[in-house]
């Protein structure tokens, strides 16, 4: 059966040590990065921490909700889930639009 997320939220990302999971541990990571998959930040989480964007590959803006013109909320995940379905919602609950997806364990 498959997890279904949304979430928006803070994450403070250290800039002078890398971040490790724990790998023997299933690890989901959602929220507001306030970076582009492309600055330095984001690069750095995912290559010390080893973790997927669900929406890797998509450029659908996720900020302001309003006229969103950023992709800066993510959805990160290890190796032992598939993510799948991943939407922008059209929503303005929040200053940011939310991004949801399905998430299967891996077997």
């Amino acid at each position: 059966m498959p997890l279904n997320v949304a979430a928006v939220s803070s994450l403070w990302i250290p800039s002078q040590r890398p971040w490790r999971p724990c790998y023997h541990l299933d690890v989901k990571v959602a929220g507001d990065l306030n970076e582009t998959y492309d600055k330095q930040a984001v690069q750095t989480l995912l290559k010390a921490s080893d973790l997927r964007d669900a929406a890797s590959g998509s450029d659908t803006p996720t900020y302001p909700a309003d006229n969103p013109q950023h992709r800066i909320d993510y959805l990160l995940y290890s190796s032992c889930f598939s993510a799948a379905n991943v939407t922008v919602l059209d929503s303005l609950a929040s200053d940011h639009r939310p991004l949801i997806a399905e998430f299967d364990v891996r077997k």
